[in-house]
């Protein structure tokens, strides 16, 4: 893989020509390109927890979500108190009760 930021002799820098190709592949650069095939999805969501240990994943996740509204790509958003480890396994937890129901809802067998 192209790593955009390069180490020569212990010095960093940042490889702006694959810097740019990884920003363009980013999900929410891709929007455009690829939203009419979202549009026809059954059905999208995005959680996030709002402690996540990943600080840029909250901001990340509004961002995306602005964008998906931006594009009238329909979606679920849900920020929950939590982090990105925690609130997951075990009946009370969100795999339980916020996965399996939406894919529930939005699944055809």
């Amino acid at each position: 893989v192209n790593m955009p930021i390069v180490e020569r002799g212990g010095e960093y820098s940042i490889d702006s020509s694959v810097f740019k190709l990884w920003e363009a592949a980013l999900p929410i650069n891709m929007l455009g390109q690829y939203g009419d095939g979202l549009k026809q999805l059954n059905g999208l969501k995005i959680d996030w927890g709002n402690n996540d240990d990943y600080a840029h994943i909250p901001t990340s996740c509004r961002q995306f979500c602005d964008v998906l509204d931006k594009h009238q790509i329909p979606h679920e958003k849900d920020q929950y108190e939590g982090g990105h480890y925690n609130r997951i396994p075990g009946k009370d937890g969100r795999f339980y009760q916020q996965v399996i129901p939406f894919f529930s809802k939005h699944l055809s067998f």
